[in-house]
C-alpha cells in the first residue's frame, strides 16, 4: 500500500480509503469482515457516516483493538434515503453528533 501525508502533519494515510456508508444496512459480521480485510492489505483511512445508530454501534465493535491503527473521518449524510422531511432530520443528526 502506498501511503501519503495527510495536509501540513505529519500522519501518513493510504492512498486508498474506505468509504463505509454502503454498509450502514449490513449484518455486523459483514461489516467486520470488509473492515478487517482492508486493514490487514494496509488500509488506515476510512470515511464513516452519522446517521445510522446500529451501523455506528457494530462499526464501533470492529475498530475496537484496532483504533491505534486508522483514521476515521464523518460525514452527517449524502441522502435521504427515504426520509420525508429531510431538512429537519439534518438538523437532528448534526444535534446528535
Amino acid at each position: 500500500m502506498e501511503y501519503r501525508k495527510l495536509g501540513k502533519t505529519d500522519l501518513k494515510v493510504s492512498a486508498i480509503s474506505l468509504g463505509t456508508e454502503h454498509l450502514w444496512c449490513k449484518k455486523y459480521d459483514v461489516m467486520d469482515s470488509v473492515i478487517s480485510h482492508s486493514i490487514e492489505n494496509g488500509i488506515n483511512y476510512f470515511d464513516i457516516v452519522f446517521s445510522f445508530p446500529e451501523y455506528l454501534k457494530n462499526l464501533g465493535k470492529c475498530f475496537k483493538g484496532k483504533r491505534d491503527k486508522v483514521f476515521l473521518t464523518g460525514h452527517l449524510r449524502s441522502g435521504t434515503h427515504g426520509e420525508k422531511d429531510n431538512k429537519y432530520r439534518l438538523t437532528g443528526d448534526v444535534k446528535e453528533c
